[in-house]
């Protein structure tokens, strides 16, 4: 998803999680409740029989706007 012409999140199925990709390690690390999800520099791996709260998810992209500096 782009906004502004800037990448703000990406979403990816696999065969047993859907990858969700930030753009920013630092969004990853900043955000204190991914802690006990399973991620690497760049994703986020939800299992798809324990999806991440919708609002963690807005908090994600929401911290991703802020870091690139766009409020849509």
């Amino acid at each position: 998803i782009k906004c502004g012409g800037k990448p703000i999140i990406g979403f990816s199925p696999r065969k047993n999680h859907i990858g969700i990709y930030p753009f920013s390690s630092q969004v990853i690390s900043d955000i204190e409740e991914l802690k006990g999800y399973s991620t690497t520099k760049g994703a986020i791996q939800e299992k798809l029989d324990s999806p991440l709260p919708d609002a963690l998810i807005e908090r994600i992209v929401l911290a991703r706007m802020k870091q690139a500096g766009l409020w849509c």
